[in-house]
Order: structure tokens, then C-alpha cells, then sequence
């Protein structure tokens, strides 16, 4: 057997458009056998996007619905993509055994506050962006980048997902306008600091197309140089779309699964009845027998 999986997706419980309903449909469609739900974690704070505390229970009962009504053309699975604050209390390990969760994406959306305790989006607008970069590290894009990968230190050390959600989001911006050299020594030092305790927690690191196919930007999340480490590093990867509309659970899966084989990497990881197998893929899909 052989098709495509996705664990990163997002449904009109959070930021994304159309019921679970129509992702589903749409992800058998486009030869999918794996589909993960993951919607955005509730937070300690009002924000559009995330999902709210009071729809958890729904969510559930709607994905444990789908599972029971398509269980003979796919597998679903539940998950959270889990917004990792150092001092906040709504975190992975919290979700996972509260919710009853198949895993977790961990990630970081944001950094630090401003003066009126509101938290630093790093991935909305180029304004906001700015905003935060000014007022709370007055302008010094190394130390907002510094403290964004310790926020994933902190993770990696405190409470640990299944799976590391695009790691490099912070480079986003850098399509409008060049905040910082991706070359750099001292962001590629950091970029190995964090590899390097990824590989230690045996942790997966997602390989995320939504930024090429919103033409965000020219590379999927991690960029190749980082690809080439993880690969280097042995490290378990995992192809998600991070899809927010039904027509994207498999958009630049080609593209990038070429990628990934001219990169070296012969594995893709699978979640199956509560264990990630590696196995191996193509430019069509993953085989799973």
C-alpha cells in the first residue's frame, strides 16, 4: 500500500477554513491514509486563531466521530499544535494528558511580551513583527532570533512533543524584507544547538510546506542547509502540509519529497497504532507495506 500522510492540520475549530468533515473527504481525495488533526491549542490569552477552551470537547467528539465513519478509507488521529510559553501553564504534556491526544506538534508563534503584557507574534504581520522587534529588543534581530530558539531549548528540556513544528518560522519575514543572514555564523551556530538536543530527545522535526506553496517562502520549514544537518544528524523527519483550507493536506508534497530524496533522506516517519515507524517514500507517496 502506498499514499500520503499528513499530521499537521488545521479545521474551523481554530484558524483554518471548513468543517473536519471536508478535510477528510479532501485528504482521501489526494491519496491520503493518515490524517492528523491539530488544531491550535487553546492559550492563557484572547487571540483569532487559536481554538477556545469550551470547543475542546466538540473537537474530540467530532474526530472520534470521522475516525468510526471513514475507518475503511483512512486513519485519523487527534493532536494540538501546542504553543510553548516558558512561563505559561497550557503546554504539551498538560494537553496530552488531559485531551486524550494521539501526539503533539510543539511550536513557537510566540516570543516574549510587550509593556502592556500583550505576547510578541513572530508570524503575523510584517508590522507586528516589527513592532515587537523594536519595542522589546530594540531592534536587535540577534537577540529576538537568540531568545526564539532558547523558548525551543526550554521545550526540548521541560516538555517534550512528539514532533517539532517549522522549526525555522522566524526566517518568514526575511522574504519582505532582510532581517538577518540565514548564513550567518552565529544563527547557523544556534540552528546546530538546537539540532543537536532535538537529536538527544529523539525528538521528530516536521519538513513543512505551507511556506512554499503561500509563497511565503522559496524553501520548505527547515530550510535546505538545516535539512542537510538534520539528515547528517540522523534525525527523524515528518512531512506535514500544515494545511488550513482542504485543497492544501498535500500541497508541494511532490516538490518537496524530491527534494528530501536528493537530500539523502529515505525515510519519512509514520504514527501507527501509538508508534512512529520510519518508512520509506517517494515522489508519489509513503509505503506502508
Amino acid at each position: 500500500m502506498k499514499g500520503w500522510t499528513n499530521y499537521h492540520n488545521h479545521s474551523y475549530f481554530c484558524d483554518g477554513v471548513e468543517p473536519l468533515e471536508e478535510h477528510v473527504i479532501a485528504a482521501i481525495q489526494q491519496g491520503v491514509l493518515h490524517l492528523g488533526f491539530s488544531s491550535h491549542c487553546p492559550l492563557h490569552f484572547t487571540n483569532p486563531w487559536s481554538m477556545s477552551n469550551q470547543r475542546i470537547p466538540e473537537y474530540v467528539l467530532e474526530i472520534d466521530r470521522l475516525k468510526e465513519k471513514y475507518h475503511h478509507k483512512i486513519t485519523l488521529y487527534k493532536s494540538l499544535e501546542v504553543d510553548y510559553f516558558p512561563d505559561g501553564n497550557f503546554h504539551n504534556q498538560y494537553w496530552k494528558q488531559n485531551t486524550g491526544l494521539d501526539y503533539t506538534i510543539g511550536s513557537v508563534h510566540f516570543i516574549d511580551q510587550f509593556e502592556d503584557g500583550q505576547a510578541w507574534e513572530i508570524d503575523g504581520t510584517l508590522s507586528v513583527f516589527k513592532k515587537g522587534l523594536e519595542e522589546i529588543f530594540h531592534n536587535d534581530i540577534k537577540a529576538a532570533i537568540l531568545r526564539y530558539f532558547e523558548i525551543f531549548h526550554h521545550m526540548l528540556d521541560q516538555d517534550c512533543p512528539d514532533m517539532i513544528g517549522h522549526l525555522d518560522k522566524i526566517k518568514m519575514h526575511n522574504s519582505k524584507e532582510p532581517f538577518f543572514d540565514e548564513n550567518a555564523e552565529w544563527y547557523q551556530k544556534s540552528i546546530d544547538q538546537v539540532l543537536v538536543h532535538a537529536a538527544e530527545k529523539n525528538v521528530i522535526i516536521e519538513v513543512n510546506t505551507r511556506g512554499i506553496y503561500k509563497k511565503i517562502t522559496a524553501e520548505p520549514y527547515p530550510s535546505i542547509s538545516i535539512l542537510q544537518k538534520i539528515q547528517a544528524l540522523k534525525i527523524p523527519i515528518c512531512l506535514n502540509s500544515d494545511a488550513h483550507h482542504p485543497k492544501e493536506v498535500i500541497a508541494e508534497y511532490g516538490n518537496v519529497s524530491r527534494l528530501l530524496k536528493e537530500l539523502g533522506f529515505d525515510h519519512l516517519m509514520v504514527f501507527d497504532n501509538g508508534v512512529w515507524l520510519d518508512r520509506k517514500f517517494d515522489h508519489t507517496g509513503i509505503f506502508f507495506d
